[in-house]
């Protein structure tokens, strides 16, 4: 079981990472609706959150480090 939680949290943190890092932050697409009367207007806007990129190394490198650790991790 740890060694399957150790694995999937470094995948994640590996993944954010390297998401976060040729923008330097992580985009996500954010919806609008207006409603007026009987009409509802929606808009969809790009926005992202600010992660500088010596923390997207830091999560790259801790998302690699325990994927190691889950790999080395098991049963004896």
């Amino acid at each position: 079981m740890l060694k399957f939680l150790f694995l999937l949290a470094g995948l994640g943190l590996f993944f954010l990472g390297a998401y976060s890092l040729p923008e330097e932050g992580i985009p996500y697409l954010k919806l609008r609706t207006a409603h007026l009367g009987p009409f509802e207007a929606s808009a969809r806007t790009r926005e992202k959150i600010d992660v500088p990129a010596p923390v997207g190394w830091v999560l790259v490198l801790a998302g690699t480090g325990l994927l190691l650790a889950g790999a080395y991790t098991g049963k004896r």
